[in-house]
């Protein structure tokens, strides 16, 4: 079962790999410290920064939340945040929402 990052462990990571000028890779690998961890933290840094909760890490499709639009608008506005970090809009016909959400349901996001 994926944990929680530590971002507190983390962050002077991120920091030094910034003020040195170095991708996440080059200063991993240079560091010795574990690649896919930095890149968790820099997932979770970032999101605590917008605002939203850090990437959901069980790979599992999350929940979707919909709203009514009144019946004047023929176009839903869908937004999703992907397990990846990846968010998205896409407007859709109201009658094409089931289609939307199935076509999101398929998509291989990497964790």
């Amino acid at each position: 079962m994926p944990r929680s990052v530590d971002l507190a462990r983390w962050q002077p990571h991120l920091e030094e790999a910034r003020r040195r000028g170095l991708t996440l890779k080059a200063y991993a690998a240079e560091a010795g410290v574990s690649l896919y961890s930095l890149y968790r933290a820099s997932q979770a840094a970032r999101a605590s920064i917008d605002g939203a909760p850090p990437p959901a890490s069980s790979g599992a499709f999350v929940p979707v939340r919909t709203t009514v639009a009144p019946a004047s608008v023929a176009l839903l506005r869908v937004a999703a945040q992907l397990p990846n970090g990846v968010s998205l809009q896409v407007e859709t016909p109201a009658g094409g929402l089931a289609s939307v959400v199935a076509s999101l349901g398929t998509l291989r996001c990497s964790v």
